[in-house]
């Protein structure tokens, strides 16, 4: 009977993981990207672009959109505007409302600062028909030479408005999270009042490669909700275990579990060692798989002095003793309880219901089912 208690406990510690494991499964199984690149759906409508539409001074000297990457190569010129190139990607009022991370694996010859632009249409507040309507959501990134992946939380973006010159002029927090984009745009690019700066570098070849551009969604809420409800359950059962050790739950429970005990012809307890076989005897009589080995292994007594103690006091091996217990409770489960007599052997440590029968009527003169039905016998 405790194998099976054991095995339940255990269970019930696990139960978390039963619910995690094919929650996650499933929130990673249907949490596809939404991938603008490498793909067909957007790869006819990617252009590049620079500043010598507007009579800058920048120019774009490659520009090839392979099967798998995007290769830009061009030379940002100082001028008396912003200077700027970039590569542009038409994706006609994509709904992105469900995803949280745009990831962009991006490489450069040569490290420089990056613009990431998205161009979103919003509802009520933008035409179609005038660009200058959309709203900008921007994120600037440092791009190292070595290919990298870049992660960026669209939703705390910042709204960014321009005024004619292409100048960045006013930010507002992100509260409006691009939910149906029009463009994406990837550019280096530096205004024209920050032209002087020193460590900008103009008329240098420039070589960007992006390998992929995608949109994820996060899952924070639903994760977090699992570690919550972990949290709680193991709470509430860790709590449940400390309630039932104390006095007057447990305990009390487990002494009318074991009143047959009482019964017994023992005097004294006077004697430790008695003590402790009988403390034993009294936790562990109905398993299975109780022994004599198994009082050894609780008092540390030798199995020779345990028998020598057994018959000195009750004139019984150490067997007949775990019998006359067993026995003995299994006539009161009879008597007070509904349970089937097989139910009862194995309860009282009896795996062989045939066994039991036999060995019942051995000391009883009657089956259990006999001595059940009032035939008791002397």
């Amino acid at each position: 009977m405790s194998r099976i208690t054991t095995i339940a406990k255990r269970l019930v510690l696990l139960i978390p993981l039963f619910v995690i494991i094919p929650t996650v499964s499933l929130l990673v199984f249907f949490n596809k990207p939404l991938t603008i690149f490498p793909g067909k759906d957007y790869r006819d409508r990617i252009v590049d672009y620079a500043d010598d539409e507007l009579g800058g001074n920048s120019r774009i000297i490659a520009f090839n959109v392979l099967e798998n990457k995007i290769i830009f190569t061009y030379v940002l010129g100082k001028s008396g505007i912003s200077s700027f190139a970039g590569i542009s990607f038409d994706v006609s009022l994509l709904d992105i409302s469900a995803y949280d991370i745009m990831e962009i694996h991006i490489a450069a010859t040569t490290p420089a600062h990056y613009l990431i632009n998205l161009m979103a249409f919003i509802e009520g507040e933008s035409r179609l028909s005038e660009l200058d309507t959309f709203a900008h959501f921007n994120k600037e990134i440092d791009v190292k030479a070595a290919n990298q992946v870049y992660k960026i939380d669209v939703t705390k973006l910042v709204k960014t408005e321009y005024d004619k010159l292409g100048r960045m002029y006013k930010k507002k927090p992100g509260n409006n999270r691009p939910t149906q984009l029009l463009f994406i745009h990837l550019k280096e690019m530096i205004n024209v009042d920050n032209m002087q700066e020193s460590s900008w570098s103009f008329d240098k070849v420039k070589t960007i490669i992006i390998e992929e551009i995608s949109f994820h969604r996060s899952n924070r809420f639903y994760y977090l909700l699992l570690v919550i409800a972990v949290i709680l359950y193991y709470g509430v059962y860790f709590s449940w275990r400390l309630l039932r050790k104390k006095p007057g739950i447990h305990n009390v429970h487990r002494k009318n579990r074991n009143l047959p005990f009482i019964q017994l012809k023992v005097e004294s307890y006077e004697e430790e060692d008695l003590k402790k076989i009988m403390s034993a005897l009294q936790e562990h009589v109905f398993e299975p798989e109780f022994s004599i080995h198994t009082v050894y292994n609780i008092t540390g007594q030798s199995t020779k002095r345990i028998v020598m103690i057994i018959q000195d006091k009750y004139d019984l091996s150490f067997k007949q003793l775990v019998n006359s217990i067993r026995l003995n409770e299994a006539k009161r489960l009879l008597l007070k309880s509904d349970l089937k007599i097989y139910d009862i052997a194995f309860k009282i440590g009896y795996n062989n219901n045939t066994y039991f029968c036999k060995l019942f009527k051995k000391h009883f003169g009657v089956t259990p089912k006999e001595y059940r039905s009032g035939q008791m016998g002397e």
